[in-house]
């Protein structure tokens, strides 16, 4: 809900879903119960949830023995089968323990831009500053890069001589940087160059199932989330990594470490994701020549141009060497990756029939359930009959005394008239 610029996320809608999830379930219990209710008809369906649990045995066998297709992230196709009362009911129970132990985490306050309905002033618009004087104050920093957009918060280091500068939105700061990197400003050449974001995370083994979309909303239950999005290749299609930038760090690292003492799902299959701190590095400015330390290395490292070391040469023969430990290198990583995938196939087989045995013991608890309604409902069927067959004969034996009663009553008033 956003009102003026402002979101609020409500978390207090669930209990009207659990009650929701309760009433679905409550209907579900009667329909059992009407159909246990049937009687002797119940023992046909007894017979053939027997021979379903048969079906199911012989189709896990005859699974072991021949492979199964899967996507490229490894998560079997079909033959999985989950309760979605349960999930929601295991969702909403992890939404509850979040919210009551981060209450604040679920309703914030952000700003956004009233033209575009942009966020601003996130961890992809925060610049650094370096080569700044003692004398530069807050002041003068924020009205250098005003012109550039609006500023948000400045923090400056004046001993070291860097300052960091928040600005409204990405496109702001990147003009901002375009125009002010390698500038004098007070007397020295500044270097201005983005931040590295402190609270953003990587996040491995996502399900190809999985948008932006849902990868925000499962990990907003740590903390407002600035972005979030699925990486994908050229093609568009998703490499099982993505990447999600907190507002802080506290929150960044609550998920780090939540995700790693615990299994958090996020679809139907199984498997956990994998969280840890994203390795910041930067793939657009590079190192530019003018950020070379000077000095006698770099001179001797600068005698002699770019070239390629003529065969037979000392050059050569060292060059030939590093060549041959990469290849040996290549050849290992190589290796550990045919093992790993040999041992990837083997965890999924051992999980397809580990999952296929839970499918079975819950269809053979089902099928037990049932019998023992059905056992019930004749027990009660057979009481009900010796009941009302006991009524029967008590309601004959009256009727049999009311009409013996009758005859005397008559049969002494036919004397009585005798007499007189």
């Amino acid at each position: 809900m956003q009102v003026e610029g402002q979101a609020v996320v409500k978390r207090d809608e669930k209990p009207a879903e659990k009650h929701q999830n309760a009433s679905h379930g409550a209907a579900a219990h009667a329909k059992v119960n009407g159909e246990v209710g049937q009687g002797a008809g119940n023992a046909g369906r007894a017979a053939g949830g027997a021979k379903n649990l048969k079906n199911a045995s012989a189709n896990q066998n005859r699974s072991q023995k021949r492979p199964f297709k899967r996507d490229f992230q490894g998560a079997p196709r079909g033959r999985m089968e989950h309760t979605n009362h349960q999930s929601q009911y295991q969702q909403h129970q992890y939404q509850s323990q979040y919210q009551n132990q981060n209450p604040y985490q679920y309703q914030y306050q952000y700003q956004t831009d009233e033209r575009t309905g942009l966020r601003k002033f996130t961890g992809r618009a925060r610049l650094f500053v370096g080569n700044l004087t003692q004398e530069v104050d807050e002041k003068a920093v924020k009205e250098l890069f005003e012109k550039f957009g609006e500023v948000g918060d400045v923090y400056l280091n004046k001993m070291k001589g860097f300052g960091f500068v928040r600005m409204d939105h990405r496109h702001n700061a990147e003009a901002a940087k375009a125009e002010l990197d390698a500038q004098m400003f007070r007397g020295r050449t500044i270097r201005v160059r983005f931040a590295t974001h402190g609270a953003a995370i990587r996040v491995k083994n996502i399900s190809p199932f999985v948008s932006n979309e849902l990868l925000e909303q499962s990990f907003s239950l740590f903390g407002r989330i600035e972005r979030a999005v699925v990486i994908v290749d050229d093609k568009g299609k998703p490499t099982g990594d993505g990447i999600i930038e907190y507002e802080n760090k506290k929150s960044a690292m609550q998920a780090v470490g939540k995700c790693k003492d615990g299994c958090f799902l996020l679809t139907s299959y199984p498997r956990p994701i994998t969280v840890e701190p994203l390795e910041q590095k930067d793939e657009d400015d590079g190192f530019p020549e003018k950020t070379l330390p000077r000095g006698p290395q770099l001179e001797k490292e600068r005698e002699q141009h770019p070239r390629f070391a003529q065969i037979g040469s000392f050059e050569y023969e060292i060059g030939m060497k590093w060549k041959e430990y990469e290849q040996q290198e290549r050849n290992l990583l190589e290796d550990a990756k045919r093992k790993a995938e040999s041992l990837r196939d083997g965890l999924e087989a051992e999980i397809e029939s580990l999952m296929l045995e839970h499918q079975t013991t819950l269809l053979r608890d089902e099928l037990n359930r049932r019998q023992e309604q059905l056992k019930e409902m004749e027990e009660r069927h057979y009481h009900e009959i010796n009941r009302r067959r006991e009524m029967e004969k008590m309601r004959i034996e009256e009727e049999r005394h009311d009409m013996m009663m009758m005859e005397n009553r008559r049969d002494h008033m036919k004397n009585q008239g005798a007499g007189a």
